[in-house]
C-alpha cells in the first residue's frame, strides 16, 4: 500500500481480506512533527480475540494529545490508544 500522508482533517480508508496463510498485517506510523507512534492496525495472528475483533472495523482518530480508537461497536465510544511519547 506504500506510504500515505493524511492531511489534518482527513481520512484514509482502505478494504481487505485476510490472506490464505493467515498472516495478514497492516501497522500505521503515526507522526507528529518529530514524535511518532507505530501499532498494528489489523493483525491476524493477534492471540487476544477482542484485540483481534476491534481490528476488524476500526477507525483511528490522531489528535492533538493522543491517537485514539473508535468503537464502532459500542456507542462509537473513542477511547485512547496510544498518547504521544
Amino acid at each position: 500500500m506504500g506510504v500515505h500522508v493524511v492531511p489534518p482533517g482527513s481520512e484514509y480508508q482502505w478494504r481487505f481480506r485476510p490472506n490464505i496463510f493467515g498472516i495478514t498485517l497492516f501497522w500505521c506510523h503515526v507522526a507528529k512533527g518529530n514524535v511518532e507512534v507505530v501499532f498494528d492496525a489489523y493483525n491476524e495472528e493477534e492471540k487476544d480475540p477482542w484485540e483481534r475483533i476491534h481490528m476488524d472495523n476500526t477507525y483511528w482518530v490522531a489528535r492533538d494529545d493522543a491517537v485514539y480508537l473508535r468503537q464502532f461497536w459500542k456507542n462509537n465510544n473513542m477511547v485512547l490508544w496510544r498518547r504521544w511519547p
